[in-house]
């Protein structure tokens, strides 16, 4: 059994590390974007034909004190007419910028992701996080019989720790912002922007014949605003993991932006399973009254008591749906 889980997992990882793989163009491409949209972009120096001001930075994060990004990227947005500064500071502790006088928003997030995109770089208010449609996948990883939409699959967003300030004074004498005034320093309180979601698929009997498994999950965002936390309408789908654990459960954790605003999507959890024996299944869930029930939609517990999976070599199949070319969906009805 131990080999086998271990086989399960060194296969979705794989398939997860291909995944990510078709995004580095795009964050590449995106990076490039940032470079050109910023006055100027380093970590502790500053522009040469710019009289600035040095100001230290503080990163505090009791919200989040499991936090341990790499690094993180400062965006001063000016409020009226002027140039935006970036500043990219290899430490998640703090570090030192320099700009010019004059009245800003701030927006501080961490630098070290790989799966996230950024659009509307120039604008405060309209500044958001995103990712992008997969597109094509090897057919090895996701054949056309599993009947995934892959123009609407997206990947899951790394973890972004953000913080805001509205407004942020910089004068010859002091730094204001919100309540606070400083000789050289603001402080910044970052907190998790993502959600992070768990399931679990417990009592589950016949785990033992299972030879790989994947799961996705519909009604997801694609999009979320840095400044604010609201989401984007849109509806996609997610790629998630699915481990065997203890041989009678199936659990997955991911990060998401978090459900899509639009009420009338669902959330559907399908499990993908490939038995020894050859059958492919698809377990479909309806997991949507548990998303909105969930007390904090940044900390999401999905529970699932009870699937029977088929023996090796039987022919039980259950409640069938529908069949798709290799893979028989079986909608599976559950307490809550």
């Amino acid at each position: 059994n131990k080999i086998k889980q271990i086989c399960v997992r060194l296969k979705q990882d794989v398939i997860m590390r291909v995944l990510r793989s078709y995004m580095i163009l795009a964050v590449m491409a995106a990076l490039v974007a940032g470079m050109v949209l910023t006055s100027c972009i380093y970590d502790y120096d500053t522009c040469d034909d710019v009289v600035t001001r040095r100001i230290k930075v503080v990163f505090d994060w009791d919200k989040a004190p499991a936090a341990d990004p790499a690094g993180m990227a400062v965006y001063f947005f000016p409020i009226g007419p002027g140039a935006i500064w970036r500043f990219d500071i290899a430490s998640n502790k703090g570090g030192f910028v320099s700009i010019p006088s004059g009245s800003y928003h701030m927006l501080v997030y961490n630098n070290d992701t790989y799966d996230i995109l950024f659009r509307d770089e120039s604008n405060y208010e309209d500044y958001d996080a995103y990712t992008a449609a997969l597109g094509k996948v090897p057919h090895s990883l996701i054949p056309d019989s599993m009947g995934i939409d892959l123009d609407n699959m997206h990947p899951c967003p790394d973890m972004l720790w953000t913080a805001a300030r509205s407004r942020v004074d910089v004068t010859a004498d002091y730094v204001g912002y919100d309540n606070e005034v400083s000789d050289t320093e603001i402080v910044c309180c970052p907190d998790e922007l993502c959600a992070i979601y768990n399931y679990e698929i417990r009592n589950v009997r016949h785990l033992d014949g299972v030879k790989f498994m994947v799961a996705v999950i519909s009604g997801m965002s694609s999009s979320v605003h840095m400044a604010t936390g609201l989401l984007g309408r849109d509806n996609v789908t997610l790629p998630v993991e699915a481990v065997a654990k203890n041989g009678d459960m199936i659990t997955g954790r991911f990060y998401t932006f978090g459900r899509t605003v639009d009420v009338t999507a669902p959330n559907i959890l399908d499990l993908y399973v490939g038995l020894g024996d050859g059958r492919r299944l698809c377990y479909r869930f309806d997991v949507t009254s548990q998303v909105l029930a969930a007390s904090d939609p940044h900390n999401v517990n999905i529970v699932i008591d009870g699937l029977e999976l088929p023996e090796i070599g039987s022919t039980q199949q259950g409640d069938l749906d529908v069949s798709v070319d290799g893979w028989t969906t079986i909608v599976v009805e559950y307490e809550t």
